[in-house]
């Protein structure tokens, strides 16, 4: 009997290490499987129409607030506000008529300022699972952003992989460890019971009639064409790697994804964390501002092709493409413009491509040849203008000591004043070009080749005005 007993001691001992171990893997993989997928920035996460908030109690059992509840719901507004999301699905249990997760948080959004009509209840998210299945089955996201906590985001994250959803999430502001002890201790065991779940495929507890969530206009504007894909381009951030923005991509082509590594120095290289092109769409359209021209590029590991696009309204109508060029996508204030440095023999194909594929609205073109600045037609004197410098792959003031980098708006005399303080004896500025372009206003403006032309009817259904504004430096 003794010896059955110092037996079965051994074995409990034995499973409760194997179950112990079970539960550090399980937790490592889930946080691994999700680690580029959540989000703590506004300014880092992606848009997504869709914003899924995991329900919670708004008040603890004694009374308090739950500050979980507060901090999703402060979590969301801020997606909402920012244009990160169009829509919002507030998912909880309402499994009794007294305890109602959904309405609740459908009352404190209205009351923060997110309109109704911009919000959908899912009454039966008992569970993450039935939350993040429910998403896809009923009300047809294949792609979203889930809103709670860290620990939680990052369980319904990788529900959401397993399920086919494409889904990242924004990590509401946690609580003091000290406080959520019994909660950190529960999420691993749910994790581990998750996974359960997905091996042996639980299904959600209900389903039901489809509930369809309006497509807006502002999501359509900017869907990418067919044949083209969406990429992300990220950049290294104290250690970690962070999403910048993304590249519309040609199908087929491999694309440079760590661009930044051109730049000569990381903490002052010329591409910074800010809105994607998604967001820039939505941006524009809220001002009510839809521009004709978003470039977009395409860079090869070689850095030997770039494919640059024109969208309007998310509808591919024009491309334009050089060979042998070097370049930088710059995003800056949710502006991306390209920045390149090549041949001079290029000049001539670029213009004329450009023509060639009905990118032609281009309203001011200066030219350093030589070393003289030739501007076709002249600048209006009462404009201001943003001039950047961008010399091999180094921000100017690094090789030019003291050199002032204007990043405001300014005359066109300064501006050039600039160009000229950069030709020394030791580097010059042989060959530049830069292109302002993009207005879709009625009236006379000049083509790639300098040929008048009468824009008598916008075409596109916009009168207001936008502008992409590309810089090139030459060298020979």
């Amino acid at each position: 009997m003794r010896r059955f007993f110092k037996k079965l001691t051994f074995i409990c001992a034995l499973s409760i290490i194997a179950i112990f171990l079970l539960v550090i893997i399980i937790n490592w993989h889930v946080n691994h499987a999700t680690q580029d997928k959540t989000f703590d920035e506004i300014d880092h996460i992606p848009t997504n129409h869709v914003g899924l908030v995991l329900g919670t109690a708004k008040y603890l059992q004694d009374g308090r607030d739950n500050v979980y509840y507060t901090y999703r719901m402060d979590a969301t507004v801020a997606l909402f506000e920012a244009g990160k999301i169009n829509y919002v699905l507030v998912s909880g249990d309402n499994g009794t008529t007294e305890y109602d997760e959904p309405n609740m948080m459908r009352e404190d959004l209205i009351e923060r300022g997110i309109p109704k009509e911009r919000i959908y209840l899912d009454y039966a998210g008992f569970r993450t699972l039935d939350s993040v299945v429910r998403s896809k089955e009923i009300f047809g996201q294949e792609q979203l952003t889930i809103i709670s906590q860290p620990f939680h985001t990052k369980r319904a994250v990788y529900i959401a992989k397993s399920k086919d959803i494409d889904a990242i999430g924004y990590n509401a502001k946690d609580v003091h460890p000290y406080y959520s002890l019994w909660t950190q201790t529960r999420e691993k065991l749910a994790r581990v019971k998750m996974v359960m779940d997905l091996i042996f495929g639980k299904k959600a507890k209900f389903y039901g009639d489809p509930i369809d969530i309006p497509v807006s206009e502002t999501s359509a504007a900017y869907t990418p064409p067919t044949g083209y894909t969406r990429t992300t381009l990220t950049r290294q951030v104290d250690g970690n790697r962070q999403e910048v923005g993304y590249l519309f991509l040609m199908s087929g082509l491999e694309a440079k994804l760590d661009i930044i590594t051109k730049a000569t120095n990381e903490e002052t290289a010329y591409l910074y964390p800010t809105m994607d092109a998604e967001g820039l769409a939505q941006r524009y359209i809220d001002q009510q501002k839809q521009p004709v021209l978003q470039l977009a590029g395409a860079f090869t590991h070689d850095w030997e092709h770039i494919q640059g696009m024109a969208f309007d309204d998310g509808v591919l109508i024009g491309a334009l493409e050089t060979k042998q060029w070097d370049g930088l996508l710059v995003i800056e204030d949710g502006i991306p413009h390209i920045e390149h440095k090549a041949d001079i023999k290029h000049l001539d194909s670029f213009l004329d491509n450009a023509v060639e594929k009905e990118l032609s609205i281009i309203e001011q073109i200066s030219i350093i040849r030589d070393g003289e600045i030739d501007i076709y037609p002249p600048f209006p004197p009462d404009r201001l203008y943003t001039f950047r410098f961008f010399v091999e792959y180094q921000i100017a003031e690094k090789i030019f000591p003291g050199v002032i980098i204007f990043t405001e708006a300014m005359s066109v005399e300064d501006s050039m004043a600039v160009i000229d303080s950069l030709n020394t004896d030791e580097t010059k500025i042989l060959n530049a070009l830069y292109l302002d372009g993009g207005s879709v206003s009625t009236g006379v403006y000049y083509d790639a080749l300098q040929t008048p032309f009468e824009f008598t009817d916008p075409g596109f259904g916009h009168k207001e005005d936008g502008y992409t504004n590309v810089l090139l430096f030459f060298s020979e």
